[in-house]
């Protein structure tokens, strides 16, 4: 709340003690010392003002170091996806043992790249507890969908990759068939990388600028 509302509930809150205290003085010949009465409302009010801007300004900062850390797993996400694809684009299968070295390789990497996943589902599922300490309204319902979704997409890769890359087996053979699968998952790591990199932000400032 700005410091002009604060001075109008405060006259507001004057001129009604003020009122009352004409009123019994008048009517039943009772003094009191009512500036007192209309201090101890004020300092109440403000109070409690400054107590509810600050739980405000808290959820704020946790929203914005959530969101920090879900930009970081998402920008490394797609960071990693990108140079495992490209040392499996590097694998000659036929030329062995190069190839099966180059294998092993990657096949850490794409490891580390599951392991990824995961941790951004944990990022994730935190960010959504995050969001429940907000002040609900029509912006942060519809940014909730959003996070629904991509936790789901985040489920549904890690999924993928659990059940169909050979994570810690196989050889240079194997190489062009986890190449295929992650090209077709392509798509789900550049929709992360754009929700780190737009969606976040613009959840941000407009649910700030709706709190005004």
């Amino acid at each position: 709340m700005n410091n002009f509302k604060i001075i109008i509930y405060g006259v507001c809150l004057f001129f009604i003690c003020l009122s009352v205290s004409i009123i019994i003085k008048v009517k039943f010949g009772v003094e009191g010392d009512y500036l007192s009465a209309f201090s101890t409302l004020i300092a109440t009010f403000v109070a409690f003002r400054l107590y509810t801007d600050w739980k405000v300004e808290h959820s704020l900062n946790l929203l914005s170091e959530s969101q920090k850390s879900m930009k970081e797993v998402f920008s490394k996400l797609f960071t990693d996806f990108r140079s495992v694809r490209k040392m499996l684009n590097s694998i000659d299968a036929p030329n062995v043992p190069e190839g099966d070295n180059r294998w092993i390789q990657a096949s850490q990497e794409l490891t580390k790249l599951f392991n990824q996943l995961n941790r951004a589902k944990f990022v994730v599922f935190e960010y959504k507890s995050c969001l429940k300490s907000l002040k609900d309204n029509e912006i942060l319902e519809a940014h909730k969908i959003k996070v629904d979704k991509l936790s789901d997409l985040l489920e549904a890769t890690s999924n993928n990759f659990f059940e169909k890359l050979p994570l810690y087996t196989g050889n240079a053979a194997t190489a062009e068939k986890s190449l295929d699968l992650l090209n077709s998952c392509e798509g789900s790591f550049l929709n992360l990388d754009f929700h780190g990199s737009v969606v976040l932000p613009d959840f941000y400032y407009k649910y700030f600028k709706s709190l005004k």
